[in-house]
């Protein structure tokens, strides 16, 4: 573990501001922060004075002081978002002025509409710049909505669910029919241009595919756009252990970074070359982020793709693990309420456990045919994931997909395939018009695609439903699974020693 933390630093880093974080979502340590970094400060001092670093024994000193800072650090800095997202506003009914910051998602009877307040007709002013979740009536007017719209609404907003705070929504609210009008957009973000020009071109690969099924599988996979997709298909795809491709995470960019990577290769692997090379792919990949509005996963893949990238330019041997947790660390040194977001847990649980698996059970076999060899790879890789995921899985969803290998081994590569596709027939169509033979290879591939997970979710077995943790459930199974992981690739009978003492201490919890 010495080794570990010796090769890839920021994972100490990681562990201990993690820790603030945790401690301080079930403790308020409010009052002692003032004392918590006066401590730190101290004993960092302490333990650079050359007394100190004479005696290896006084070496702890300075991770006790790197500890309680970064601990405290995350304490404060969770804190300060629930301050930020706490609704303080007394009187429930009045005046606002809000901004749409994402597409509305259609439900039954309303539109959910994801805003931010920039004005009140209330006393309190703690409300502006908060986000908050309305529900507009359905009618004809709200139907015409799109994000970067502002609205003037008379609603009642009352202080939002536990879940939605962690989402950072301070408040939900209902908006009557005629309750509401529209005003001009102002202050249009980068993000909301993204999201306007995704809508554009989502509405040109309607005319490319015109089947509603098809269409809702091609927005998912490439726009990460679900709002359109029938609640049965996606729970099909959810049965059968597919769900993850339907969030655009690092699976798609890997896929799109290769891609562009194949097409720009011809300008050379000279330094200079290289730069021409990362300057094209870098703003492509992150526009491609902002297009798939920055969900945690989003940015999480964006983020780590580019530092590969910059390891790449500079010949750098980059650790990927210390990569994972760099970027950990700096998406919630910027929102810790990233922890809570269910994406991003499913997003590293099952990215830590291909690096720190998947080499290992790659090992087992290897074959000079390239098929054979590329599906043991893609194999190899599900099964570590779905290590990763399957506590959060089952917890989150209460259920365990059986057919998630055979499933990976067919869907993943048609996905490659459509994230080929659906770019290249978007361009031709905007420059050509439909192209015959890209027209219908893309429609076919959907096709072939939606036909398969119809017939795998049809399946008996395809997965065991009414599951269900606790989160010390959650929390004992990635222990088990890690000293697993331990007991493959460090070979030491300790961990083995600690694996049986946690199942026997389950076990009898169990059955007392």
């Amino acid at each position: 573990m010495i080794n570990l933390f010796h090769i890839a630093p920021f994972i100490r880093i990681l562990l201990f501001f993690l820790v603030g974080i945790v401690v301080q979502s079930y403790y308020n340590l409010f009052p002692f922060f003032l004392y918590f970094i006066i401590g730190a400060i101290l004993l960092l001092l302490v333990s650079n004075i050359p007394f100190c670093l004479r005696y290896y024994s006084l070496r702890f000193l300075f991770g006790l002081g790197l500890f309680i800072l970064l601990f405290t650090l995350g304490a404060f800095l969770l804190y300060t978002a629930e301050q930020h997202i706490e609704w303080k506003v007394m009187h429930k009914t009045g005046l606002y002025k809000v901004r749409l910051i994402n597409e509305p998602s259609k439900k039954t009877k309303v539109y959910q509409c994801e805003v931010q307040i920039i004005n009140t007709g209330l006393q309190e002013r703690e409300a502006l710049g908060q986000k908050a979740v309305l529900y507009i009536a359905r009618d004809r007017k709200s139907s015409l909505l799109e994000v970067g719209d502002c609205l003037i609404l008379y609603a009642e907003m009352k202080r939002a669910p536990l879940y939605r705070q962690k989402q950072s929504f301070a408040a939900t609210g209902f908006v009557r029919k005629n309750n509401w009008v529209k005003t001009e957009k102002e202050n249009i973000s980068l993000s909301m241009n993204a999201l306007l020009f995704r809508k554009l071109l989502m509405q040109k690969m309607k005319e490319v595919i015109p089947d509603a099924n098809y269409f809702s599988i091609a927005s998912a996979l490439f726009f990460g756009f679900k709002q359109d997709m029938d609640k049965s298909l996606r729970a099909s795809f959810s049965n059968i252990g597919a769900g993850h491709v339907l969030a655009v995470s690092g699976l798609h960019f890997s896929i799109l970074f290769g891609m562009i990577y194949f097409f720009i290769s011809f300008i050379g692997n000279s330094f200079r070359g290289r730069i021409l090379q990362y300057m094209i792919l870098f703003p492509l990949i992150w526009g491609f982020a902002l297009l798939v509005n920055l969900s945690p996963s989003v940015i999480r893949a964006a983020i780590m793709i580019t530092l590969f990238g910059i390891g790449r330019l500079f010949f750098l041997k980059l650790f990927s693990l210390n990569t994972l947790a760099f970027t950990a660390f700096f998406m919630m040194l910027f929102s810790p309420l990233y922890l809570y977001d269910i994406g991003f847990q499913l997003s590293f649980s099952a990215v830590l456990f291909i690096l720190i698996l998947n080499p290992y059970l790659n090992k087992l076999y290897e074959s000079k045919n390239k098929i054979i060899q590329y599906v043991w790879n893609l194999t190899t890789i599900s099964l570590s994931a779905q290590i990763g995921v399957l506590p959060l899985s089952v917890y989150y969803f209460n259920q365990f997909p059986l057919l998630f290998l055979f499933t990976n081994i067919c869907i993943i590569p048609l996905v490659t395939i459509l994230l080929f596709l659906i770019p290249v027939t978007l361009s031709s169509y905007a420059i050509f018009g439909k192209v015959s033979i890209l027209w219908i290879s893309l429609n076919e591939v959907l096709k072939y695609m939606f036909y398969c997970i119809s017939f795998l979710d049809r399946l008996p077995f395809r997965s065991i439903a009414s599951l269900s943790l606790s989160k010390i459930d959650v929390f004992f199974l990635y222990i088990i699974a890690t000293l697993i992981c331990f007991i493959l690739i460090r070979k030491k009978v300790v961990y083995l020693y600690i694996l049986l003492i946690i199942g026997l201490y389950r076990l009898i919890y169990y059955l007392c």
